[in-house]
C-alpha cells in the first residue's frame, strides 16, 4: 500500500507538470498537438528590458512648472516652502511627516518633496542634525515632467545656471543658481539621454552655501564657515559635538559633517578633517576644496586666498606658511587646495 501511494503521488506530479508544460507551449509554441496559437499580446505599458518608464508607468504629471517656480532664484517652491534650512529632523517632521521620509517623501500634485537632515557615516545623535537638504524630484505617481522642461523654466525664471560636471553622473552636467542675500544654492541634476529615457527624473536640490570669499573671511578674523566663528583649535571633543553633533575620535582623523558649501563646490562640501591629541582637544584641523569637477573655481579660490592673507602667495604644491599657525598649498594630485590650521604640516 506504501509502494502504491507513492506511485500515484509521483503520477499525479508528473500529469500536473505536463499539463503545465503543453500550457506553456500553448501560449505561442508548438506543443505536443501539433498546433500553434497566437502569442498572447503584451499588456500596455509592460516592462521593456532596463526602461524604467515601461516598468513603472509612463505619462506627463499635470504639473504647471511656470505657476509652480518662483520667480526669486534659487528659492525653494512649491511645498518646500513649509521646511526650512537648518531645521532638525524632528521640526520639519512636525510640518509633514512624509518630508523625512527620504525614500518616498511628500507627493503633491504630481510633484515628490523631501528633506535630508543627516549623513549614514556620521556618528553621534542623529536626531541632531539639522536639515541641510531641500528636494524636489518632478516624478509622481509613476509619472515624470521632462528633464528639459524644466531646464528651460528655470533658465527663463533664474537665468543661467553656473555648470559643474555632474559628481553622480559621469560625463554629464549639473546646473547651480545662487541667492547670496538668502544664503541658498540651487542645484539641477544632470542630463544624460539614455537616463532619461530609462524615465530617471529631474531633480532640484536646494542647500545653505556662503560665498567663496566670504566663506574665508576676512585678514586677521576666523573662519566664518565654523560654528559661531569659534576657532576649532583648542576645543574639546566635548566641545565639538556641542557645537556640530558630532563628537572626533581621539588621536586620529574625524570628518567634520554639514559645513556650509561654497559656490564651487559640487554634491559634496568641502572636507574638514579635525584631529584630536593626546590630552582630548583639537590640535590641528585642515580644510580640502577640491575643484576636479568646478575647474573654474580655482581662479576664485586663489584670489579669495590673496584676500584672506594680504602679500602671501603659494609655492606650488609646498606648503606655505599664510598666517602664525595657518598654512596651504595646492594637491595637484588630488585637484584641491588644502589649508592647515596647527602646527607646521
Amino acid at each position: 500500500m506504501k509502494t502504491a501511494r507513492i506511485t500515484l503521488i509521483v503520477g499525479a506530479s508528473l500529469a500536473l507538470a505536463l499539463g503545465a508544460c503543453s500550457k506553456k507551449d500553448d501560449d505561442g509554441k508548438k506543443g505536443n498537438t501539433g498546433k500553434t496559437n497566437k502569442k498572447v499580446p503584451k499588456k500596455p505599458g509592460s516592462a521593456g528590458k532596463h526602461d524604467m518608464r515601461k516598468m513603472l508607468g509612463s505619462g506627463k504629471a499635470k504639473v504647471d512648472l511656470k505657476k509652480l517656480i518662483d520667480s526669486e532664484t534659487a528659492m525653494p517652491f512649491g511645498e518646500l516652502k513649509k521646511v526650512k534650512l537648518g531645521m532638525t529632523k524632528a521640526e520639519a517632521a512636525k510640518v509633514n511627516p512624509k518630508f523625512v521620509d527620504v525614500m518616498r517623501g511628500h507627493v503633491h500634485e504630481g510633484v515628490t518633496y523631501n528633506v535630508f537632515s543627516g549623513r549614514m557615516m556620521a556618528e553621534g545623535d542623529k536626531n541632531q542634525f539639522k536639515v541641510h537638504t531641500l528636494n524636489v524630484s518632478f516624478y509622481a505617481k509613476f509619472k515624470y515632467v521632462d528633464w528639459k522642461e524644466v531646464r528651460a523654466q528655470l533658465d527663463a525664471k533664474w537665468g543661467k545656471p553656473i555648470d559643474h560636471a555632474d559628481f553622480n553622473l559621469r560625463g554629464a552636467t549639473s546646473h547651480f543658481w545662487f541667492n547670496p542675500k538668502a544664503g541658498i544654492r540651487a542645484m539641477l541634476n544632470g542630463y544624460n539621454e539614455k537616463r532619461a529615457k530609462m524615465g530617471f527624473a529631474a531633480k532640484v536640490k536646494f542647500q545653505a552655501y556662503m560665498p567663496l570669499a566670504k566663506w574665508l573671511g576676512e585678514p586677521g578674523k576666523p573662519f566664518p564657515f565654523l560654528k559661531d566663528g569659534k576657532p576649532l583649535l583648542g576645543m574639546t571633543g566635548a566641545d565639538v559635538k556641542t557645537a556640530y553633533h558630532y563628537e572626533p575620535k581621539q588621536k586620529s582623523a574625524s570628518s567634520l559633517p554639514y559645513i556650509l558649501r561654497t559656490e564651487w563646490d559640487g554634491d559634496l562640501p568641502p572636507s574638514i578633517m579635525v584631529y584630536v591629541g593626546d590630552d582630548g582637544k583639537v590640535n590641528r584641523y585642515t580644510v580640502s576644496l577640491k575643484y576636479k569637477d568646478h575647474p573654474k573655481g580655482q581662479a576664485p579660490f586663489i584670489a579669495a586666498l590673496a584676500a584672506k592673507y594680504p602679500g602671501k602667495t603659494l609655492d606650488g604644491d609646498k606648503w606655505t606658511q599664510m598666517a602664525g599657525n595657518v598654512w596651504a598649498k595646492h594637491e595637484k594630485g588630488w585637484t584641491a587646495y588644502k589649508i592647515q590650521v596647527g602646527p607646521k604640516p
